[in-house]
């Protein structure tokens, strides 16, 4: 299994699912991350390190002003051209009830892409339509009101902080890892359990997509 995560800034991807991305490294499954905004030297250089840390398959980098997302057709292809070279399984945005602007944004762009992809919009000489199995939400602002999955990554807690230290620029801006860290308890929680659990919307689903159990 593929999975292909778009992140609006580098550190989304640790808050929002980091332990999920790596119980599925775990299951030997190849992950992608994109990154809409990465526009400094110290933020490329903190990417480097999580990348091999977390063994992310690819990383891409479009370079994004932050806080300066926009729709227009040259980021509508560019983000049509990496689902396609991409090809995975599942796509993971934000949610589309995110508070934060370019979450926000983002969220209704990818919406739209990834059943665009799966036509002939915007299509390459060398691509090909490529359809997607599944499509989920994650948050980090905006806590999602009604989840629709839950994924137990109590083992994989300790990775997670483990991660998101190696984003020490912004660690120095906020406590992250206890603002994750309390809302996982409150996912595992709510949800049954007695660790810590992510949450996620569903926007497609293939019905036995999630048949190994990530729950």
């Amino acid at each position: 299994m593929k999975t292909l995560l778009f992140a609006p800034h580098p550190d989304d991807e640790i808050i929002s699912c980091g332990g999920y991305l790596a119980k599925s490294i775990r299951r030997k499954n190849l992950v992608d991350i994109v990154y809409l905004t990465s526009s400094s030297p110290i933020r490329e250089l903190e990417i480097n390190k999580i990348k091999q840390f977390m063994g992310f398959n690819n990383v891409y980098l479009f370079n994004q002003e932050d806080r300066m997302l926009k729709t227009d057709n040259k980021l509508l292809k560019k983000l049509l051209k990496t689902i396609r070279d991409s090809k995975p399984d599942q796509i993971i945005i934000p949610h589309k009830n995110e508070s934060d602007r370019d979450h926000k944004i983002l969220s209704e762009i990818l919406l739209d892409c990834v059943y665009l992809a799966d036509s002939n919009f915007l299509l390459e000489k060398s691509d090909k339509p490529f359809r997607i199995k599944s499509i989920l939400g994650y948050e980090v602002w905006t806590p999602i009101s009604l989840p629709q999955l839950y994924i137990d990554i109590t083992e994989f807690m300790q990775i997670k902080r483990e991660a998101m230290k190696l984003y020490s620029s912004q660690l120095e801006q906020k406590d992250f890892i206890s603002m994750f860290e309390g809302l996982n308890k409150f996912r595992s929680i709510i949800s049954g359990g007695n660790g810590f659990s992510e949450a996620f919307e569903i926007y497609k689903i293939d019905e036995t997509f999630y048949g190994e159990g990530v729950k």
